[in-house]
């Protein structure tokens, strides 16, 4: 994980955003740029849709019906999957970030098969939420990166190696994503030798092959090459 930033301020950023723009809703758009207050805590008015300042965003002169106080669906995914990433806080607490986006369209707009980006509170009822700016938005499909996440995978395909670093909340099994295939790897059942540790890969689709894999920094196999269907123990 390199940025070109120290994860000390990474983190510094995640943990000050989370504090100033996390909302029941997700994270807000932008704090700190246009009307002041908890937009979803109460109506917004006529006059904090106006330009007011430099800082204002320029789409809202011309009638654009979102703010900077609506909730941001792909943002609060990446924030969550970058918090997990860094370890910013617990666990649980990331993958809260993108249950909150899950939940919203899944329980309270009964949408979950068009996310939009942005939601925003009704003017007249503050506290109803509803889906703002564009339709089935494909940006959603960052919710790919928590299993990267999750799974700490760092995959370089030119060298060919695999690493995998499981987080605690899924040690009973994990994903193994490449651009060629996909599986399960999980610890195994089968009886091992005093001090061995063996784990189960299981391919679900395409061809997975690596010509190392390592788990949690110690190389596990060398010369991988597994086709959809095939279960392969490795021990270490």
């Amino acid at each position: 994980f390199d940025i070109g930033v120290p994860d000390e301020h990474v983190i510094s950023h995640l943990l000050e955003e989370r504090k100033r723009n996390l909302t029941p809703f997700g994270m807000m758009f932008c704090s700190n740029r246009t009307t002041s207050g908890y937009h979803c805590g109460k109506a917004k008015t006529h006059e904090g849709r106006k330009f007011n300042g430099r800082f204002q965003h320029k789409h809202h002169l011309l009638g654009v019906g979102f703010t900077d106080h609506d909730t941001w669906e792909a943002h609060t995914i990446n924030s969550g999957t970058l918090s997990l990433f860094t370890r910013a806080v617990p666990d649980e607490k990331a993958l809260g970030l993108s249950a909150l986006i899950l939940d919203k369209y899944r329980l309270t707009l009964t949408d979950f098969w068009d996310f939009r980006d942005l939601s925003s509170c009704y003017d007249d009822a503050p506290g109803q939420i509803r889906p703002v700016c564009n339709s089935h938005y494909s940006r959603q499909m960052i919710f790919w990166a928590l299993l990267y996440a999750l799974n700490g995978q760092k995959y370089d395909r030119a060298s060919g190696v695999l690493d995998l670093k499981p987080r605690p909340i899924i040690s009973e099994q994990w994903p193994v994503i490449t651009g060629t295939g996909s599986g399960l790897m999980r610890p195994s059942r089968l009886e091992t030798n005093e001090g061995e540790e063996c784990y189960d890969l299981q391919v679900y689709s395409g061809h997975l092959k690596m010509k190392e894999l390592r788990l949690f920094g110690q190389t596990l196999a060398e010369q991988v090459s597994l086709k959809n269907g095939v279960i392969e123990t490795f021990c270490f």
